[in-house]
């Protein structure tokens, strides 16, 4: 599906060690399914860090509507 395939190629394009990774979620009415998919991912790439997730706000989830999910790839910076 696209969210796998977009998933994918971040982690590709990305340096990083996964553990230096974390993968927030956001949704718009679709909470249990992005739980699932969240369990889903943690399966595949167990050293991925799994975040919070987010609802969508109001302004975004107007125009995409209800079964919307969105992926939010940080990584760990060094602050000196």
């Amino acid at each position: 599906n696209a969210v796998d395939t977009m998933l994918e190629m971040e982690l590709k394009n990305i340096p990083d060690k996964l553990s230096n990774l974390t993968l927030y979620f956001t949704q718009a009415a679709f909470r249990a399914e992005t739980e699932a998919y969240a369990k889903k991912i943690k399966a595949k790439y167990p050293d991925l860090n799994i975040g919070e997730i987010f609802n969508l706000g109001g302004a975004i989830a107007s125009h995409t509507g209800p079964g919307t999910i969105a992926l939010i790839l940080t990584r760990k910076l060094d602050v000196l």
